[in-house]
């Protein structure tokens, strides 16, 4: 019995030897596995964090890319509607210019065939006279067909200075500078003085109380031909029945704008004329002197000054054309 206990003691001890050994070895093994799992899964959370931070790289990209395709679509649609909005403005313009130049065609039809009427008619008249005065030997004759000269003379001349305004008015550019509004308004009474004791010009002037005398900006030439086409339009259309042919010039200079207001007491216009007094070469009394361009020629200035123009009118009583002009200072 002692035998067997010590030979199972043995194969106890050497049983469990065995059973250390295989376990020391599986714990190494086990060991072993798990530091390559260990390591392979580091790897694979590294790699997976790099390709992480890779697509969020890339996503940022994508992102970027994104805002900045956008920003190229907006800007491509500002510039297609810049373009489209140049295209309507150049449409308009070539519009606006086709009427102008389709306007200006007309005009000079009628302005060469008018003009050359009106300058051909007193042209033959004067040369008629001439010819009758060849043969006239009577005195007061001869006096009475150069009085007549004088005046066709005077009446052609007048169609010449108008065309002269007109082409200006046309083709200078607009010159703002600071006048003094009354002493332009003399120097354009003094343009239309004639030899006729009847008729009594006359110029009155106010200031805004912040105002200068010389400080309203506006085109000098322009101003001084729109105050003499309406004083020589008041003179042409005077009340030959009346004493006096009374022409006054009133203007007010205010803080941004300056009226002016021409009253006559002459024939005044009846209410048959009153919507054509502005057209080109237009003459609503066969006895006036004018040629029919002076109201036109304001109506043209104005149209360059951005002004206004309007008129109170009685037939037999007189007239009042009262003018608006903005400042142009800038």
């Amino acid at each position: 019995m002692l035998h067997a206990d010590q030979e199972f003691g043995k194969f106890k001890e050497a049983a469990l030897i065995d059973f250390f050994k295989s376990a020391g070895i599986s714990l190494v093994i086990s060991l072993l596995f798990i530091s390559v799992m260990v390591f392979y899964l580091r790897r694979i959370t590294l790699n997976a964090e790099k390709s992480a931070i890779k697509l969020e790289e890339s996503l940022n990209l994508v992102s970027e890319k994104n805002m900045q395709l956008e920003a190229a679509n907006q800007k491509i649609d500002e510039f297609n509607e810049e373009l489209r909005s140049l295209n309507e403005n150049l449409e308009l313009q070539v519009e606006e210019r086709t009427k102008n130049l389709k306007k200006a065609n007309e005009e000079l039809d009628q302005f060469v065939y008018s003009a050359s009427h009106n300058l051909r008619a007193p042209l033959s008249a004067i040369m008629g006279l001439l010819e009758i005065s060849s043969d006239e030997e009577n005195i007061e004759a001869l006096r009475s067909y150069i009085n007549l000269m004088g005046i066709t003379s005077e009446k052609m001349d007048n169609v010449i200075k108008d065309i002269i305004d007109y082409s200006k008015n046309n083709r200078i550019e607009l010159k703002p500078e600071p006048i003094n509004v009354e002493k332009v308004a003399n120097q354009a009474i003094e343009e239309n003085m004639f030899n006729d004791d009847k008729i009594k010009l006359s110029v009155f002037h106010e200031l805004s109380g912040k105002r200068n005398q010389n400080e309203f900006y506006t085109d000098r030439l322009r101003l001084k031909i729109l105050l003499k086409n309406l004083i020589s339009n008041a003179i042409n259309h005077k009340d030959e029945n009346k004493p006096e042919c009374e022409v006054k010039v009133h203007c007010f200079t205010g803080e941004k704008v300056l009226k002016i207001k021409v009253t006559d007491n002459g024939m005044g216009m009846s209410a048959e004329i009153q919507n054509r007094i502005f057209n080109l070469f237009f003459i609503g009394n066969p006895k006036s002197k004018g040629s029919g361009i002076g109201l036109y020629i304001v109506k043209e200035i104005l149209a360059k000054l951005n002004g206004q123009i309007s008129f109170e009118t009685q037939e037999g009583k007189g007239t009042t054309f009262t003018v608006e002009i903005p400042e142009l200072i800038d």
